[in-house]
């Protein structure tokens, strides 16, 4: 478990890296693209297409990393009224639900590579896909940070710790487990 729990925070780590590049080099390509319309005879077409590419990075990478961290905007309003036994099974519950959702987008995104392998894009003529994957990286990346929270809670539960508990270790803010 401690194996899985510090590939999940290398895996995280490199998914808030990959975000913060992927948004600074599209506000430097915004930036280079409105110059560049100010200039006679110069164009930067491609950036828009590069640009989008790195927006799903963003968006799919990002949105895995913050999963991860536990710093998603969730509504508990319903939850907290569950009593608490209940309330651990709709947790456990909901862990498999994520597994399964996250599964299913994973596995349609590659289903997709024979159709969008051949197909590319307009200027750039980069293959389709390669505007999938970061979709795939982020829902595998989502599959397995729920595994962990999964087999974690599972484990809480037979301590008969509080729900909820679990986290990434490095996610802590006094860093313990």
């Amino acid at each position: 478990m401690k194996l899985f729990r510090r590939l999940l925070e290398w895996i995280t780590d490199i998914e808030i890296v990959a975000s913060v590049i992927a948004l600074a080099t599209i506000c430097i390509l915004t930036l280079a693209t409105m110059v560049a319309r100010q200039i006679p005879s110069w164009s930067m077409l491609w950036g828009e297409e590069v640009s989008l590419l790195l927006m799903k990075v963003l968006a799919f990478i990002g949105a895995a990393a913050m999963y991860a961290t536990k710093t998603f905007i969730a509504v508990d309003g319903l939850y907290t009224r569950i009593p608490d036994r209940l309330r651990r099974v709709v947790h456990v519950f909901g862990w498999f639900v994520i597994v399964g959702f996250a599964a299913v987008v994973a596995a349609q995104g590659l289903l997709t590579y024979p159709r969008q392998i051949n197909v590319r894009s307009y200027l750039l003529e980069w293959p389709k896909f390669y505007f999938t994957v970061p979709l795939i990286v982020g829902a595998v990346s989502i599959m397995l940070t729920s595994v962990y929270y999964l087999a974690a809670e599972v484990l809480a539960w037979r301590r008969n710790e509080e729900i909820g508990s679990v986290r990434i270790a490095a996610m802590n803010d006094d860093g313990t487990p």
